[in-house]
């Protein structure tokens, strides 16, 4: 993923400076060209509050696991 955001916006490094908006928009527009794929976690039960925090908002619901196509 930091890879891809590297590409989109020119910059190297971690995540540390990257706004929480660009991170969310590089990983939709990922999804949209079909290069990677989000899913719901099944089992909710699971989710600690920092993956609650990172889920995004797609189709109507948050998801939580990232495949790579």
């Amino acid at each position: 993923m930091l890879a891809a955001l590297d590409l989109a916006t020119g910059k190297l490094g971690g995540t540390d400076h990257r706004s929480r908006e660009l991170v969310d928009k590089v990983l939709l527009a990922l999804a949209e060209d079909g290069a990677v794929m989000f899913t719901p976690e099944m089992n909710q039960r699971l989710l600690t509050p920092m993956d609650r925090h990172c889920a995004l908002w797609i189709g109507g619901e948050f998801k939580h696991l990232m495949r790579r196509l």
